[in-house]
């Protein structure tokens, strides 16, 4: 379980280990929070740290200079 989301893609075929981080170049990542409450969704870990807020909590860019505004109950519908 050490090797789940510690920002190395160990599971290089099924990219599973890392939901977490953009460790695995074409692999995902898990916004948890989401617009949706019981919605979590899943961006390209290509956009993750791009300096671009694609989760509604800002945790896609866990790893740049800025923090992003969490906006997940703002969007809530």
């Amino acid at each position: 379980m050490d090797e789940f989301n510690d920002d190395f893609c160990d599971c290089r075929n099924a990219k599973s280990d890392e939901p977490g981080t953009s460790a695995c170049s074409f692999g995902t990542f898990l916004c948890e929070k989401s617009q949706h409450p019981t919605d979590a969704h899943f961006v390209p870990a290509m956009f993750v740290n791009d300096g671009v807020c694609d989760c509604c909590d800002g945790s896609d860019e866990y790893n740049t200079p800025w923090k992003c505004k969490d906006l997940c109950e703002d969007l809530a519908l």
